[in-house]
């Protein structure tokens, strides 16, 4: 595995960015307050990762959740 790629909106992961490693899964939850004016609360989940660089937050459709916490998980 290469690592741990993020890009904006729903991109194909040829033009995303490597997140720097190590990354953490601190936390799946569900899509709140704030965040609502930008993300479908009944589509995504957002997944709270730490990094040593501070805390990142990914909305990951919801039936891919597992499989992106997964991924990060083995890249630790």
């Amino acid at each position: 595995m290469d690592g741990v790629r993020w890009a904006p909106g729903m991109r194909r992961r040829d033009c995303a960015t490597l997140l720097a490693s190590p990354l953490r899964v601190e936390a799946v939850r569900d899509v709140r307050g704030w965040e609502r004016v930008h993300i479908r609360a009944d589509a995504f989940q957002i997944i709270e990762v730490g990094a040593d660089q501070g805390e990142i937050r990914l909305a990951v459709p919801r039936q891919r959740v597992a499989i992106v916490v997964e991924h990060i998980r083995a890249c630790e």
